[in-house]
């Protein structure tokens, strides 16, 4: 049986001559990009913050070799935010857009696509999911003529465990149902999705690996990120994602996907199927498996009912951006938060305000009462619509979105315009106005209640 190849390279700060070693292994992929005139590309965009995104730099070596090769080459470069910020804003804050620009590559953000249902699943077990319509009418409809190239950030994560190739194909789905799909069999989509996309080459970026899978903030950051200073590099994602386990010392059983991808046989993971290319450095510490250190406002109450279990992710990453906030800008308030299932009457009663009720469940429960006693009350039912948490600890903690951003108001506004007029779908507009009033279900307003 032949090997599969994986490469592997230490960036030492130049990811363009760490690129361009590793790509030596792989002639026929090389061939291909010269003779393909369709190439498309999927990068990582979980949030502004490194190392969530695709670094500029590395995105520029893969262009710079696709331009070497095959000058015309019609270029497109997937970019998703699907936690409901909208991507062009987070490329422009992380120089991606200017990279694809010089390189005369075409962004493709996929929460501007107009998303279509898409059957996928081994025979007897199918099931829909959707998926970005430039995706399906192009890509899969016509696979052969396209070369995928999946270009991943390596962390680990609290849903997936790992972070890595397979899982960043996630990215492809829209932020509306992401919450839906990750209360289901979220291991078992990843495998379905590999199938039906099949990189041709996938690269891993675990130049700085975020341990815990939460955003620290930047004061902590350090002591949640590693740095393994390797770019692992290969045909099959599996087999690259099986390398990445080595890195950091994971088990392959403790990671779902990648179990279900060996029993579906969609890639190579078997050490002895691996031909791997390069030195392995471990690193000396590996990843802190303790949880976040967080530094939480002292004036925040948080009530929480006897049933955790599904509402404690959703907690978690509050209270990653409560961190967050409070520690890199300098956000106060006083305010509280109710979340989970099972609470006594007790617990729910004058509460300090503004109130942020915090899931499906609590609100279900708890809502009305809440309602009739209190003044400033927030919803928020699902945890893949970041922007309303982050938009409502913003207004409550007194921190300017803009500060928060990191642009000016007119960079902002001009980003979120020029989206609208591109098909962009959320309400972004919206949740930016000083408003107390806007999550669903419509919380009645101070002269509708007297």
């Amino acid at each position: 049986m032949n090997k599969t190849v994986v490469s592997i390279e230490p960036i030492n700060g130049n990811y363009g001559r760490a690129l361009k070693k590793a790509m030596t292994e792989f002639p026929d992929f090389l061939k291909n990009v010269k003779h393909t005139a369709n190439i498309c590309i999927l990068i990582s965009l979980d949030s502004a913050i490194h190392p969530l995104y695709t670094p500029p730099e590395l995105l520029h070596a893969i262009l710079t070799i696709i331009r070497s090769k095959n000058p015309r080459a019609d270029i497109h470069i997937l970019a998703n935010h699907n936690r409901s910020l909208f991507t062009r804003l987070l490329i422009r804050q992380t120089g991606l857009a200017r990279i694809a620009k010089t390189h005369r590559a075409k962004m493709v953000l996929l929460d501007e696509q107009r998303y279509v249902d898409y059957e996928i699943g081994p025979p007897g077990a199918r099931y829909h999911v959707q998926l970005p319509g430039m995706v399906l009418k192009k890509i899969l409809a016509e696979r052969a003529a396209w070369l995928f190239i999946n270009m991943a950030q390596f962390r680990t994560h609290h849903t997936t465990t790992l972070h890595a190739g397979m899982s960043g194909l996630l990215s492809l789905l829209p932020g509306e149902n992401l919450t839906q799909i990750l209360s289901t069999d979220v291991h078992r989509l990843i495998v379905d999705l590999l199938a039906a996309i099949k990189p041709d080459l996938t690269i891993i970026d675990a130049n700085d690996v975020l341990a815990y899978g939460l955003i620290p903030p930047k004061s902590l950051r350090n002591e949640y990120m590693v740095h393994t200073n390797q770019l692992l590099v290969g045909e099959d994602t599996v087999a690259v994602e099986r390398i990445a386990l080595e890195l950091i010392g994971a088990r392959p059983d403790d990671v779902k996907h990648f179990v279900f991808a060996m029993e579906l046989a969609v890639g190579k993971g078997q050490l002895a199927d691996i031909d791997v290319r390069g030195e392995l450095v471990h690193p000396s510490l590996g990843i802190p498996s303790v949880p976040l250190l967080r530094e939480l406002p002292s004036d925040l109450d948080i009530v929480m009912g006897k049933k955790m279990e599904q509402d404690e992710p959703l907690l978690n990453q509050m209270l990653e951006y409560i961190t967050i906030i409070h520690c890199d800008f300098g956000g106060q308030g006083e305010f509280s938060i109710v979340v989970g299932d099972g609470f006594r009457e007790e617990q729910v009663q004058q509460l300090r305000e503004p109130i942020i009720v915090l899931g499906r469940r609590a609100y279900d429960q708890v809502g009305e009462v809440l309602y009739k006693n209190a003044v400033d009350i927030f919803f928020i039912p699902y945890g893949s619509w970041l922007d309303q948490i982050v938009a409502v600890l913003l207004n409550v903690m007194g921190v300017s979105r803009y500060k928060f951003w990191g642009l000016s108001i007119r960079r902002v506004w001009q980003a979120f315009l020029s989206a609208k007029l591109h098909g962009y779908r959320y309400p972004f507009l919206k949740l930016r106005f000083r408003t107390r009033r806007f999550l669903l279900p419509k919380v009645p307003s101070k002269q509708e209640k007297k």
